[in-house]
């Protein structure tokens, strides 16, 4: 089991499936991601939990920019000296808009 991907995440963004808010100019951000480690955040907008695949906005890496991203492949990051996971959830982030973000 992904550890990212816990029950509390899930109940979280079960109302937002997939391509639930493609239509909207301004979706609501649900939960963020961050590198404790590093500069990069991942705002998840939309889940495939099945999948382990989100949609959101990503910051702080070459380019902003909204796209797809694997879950697994976040929780599979290492930091290569201690070892430990580099990617965790936000616990303080609350529920908002993409404009209040960028």
């Amino acid at each position: 089991m992904n550890r990212l991907i816990t029950p509390e995440f899930i109940a979280q963004c079960q109302a937002y499936p997939l391509g639930s808010q493609s239509k909207s100019d301004i979706p609501e951000v649900v939960a963020k991601f961050f590198d404790s480690y590093g500069s990069a955040s991942w705002y998840v907008i939309e889940l495939d939990p099945e999948q382990e695949l989100a949609f959101g906005y990503v910051t702080g890496l070459q380019q902003d920019e909204l796209g797809y991203f694997s879950l697994s492949e976040l929780a599979s990051i290492i930091h290569p000296t201690l070892q430990v996971p580099r990617i965790e959830q936000d616990a303080y982030f609350s529920k908002c808009r993409l404009n209040e973000i960028r």
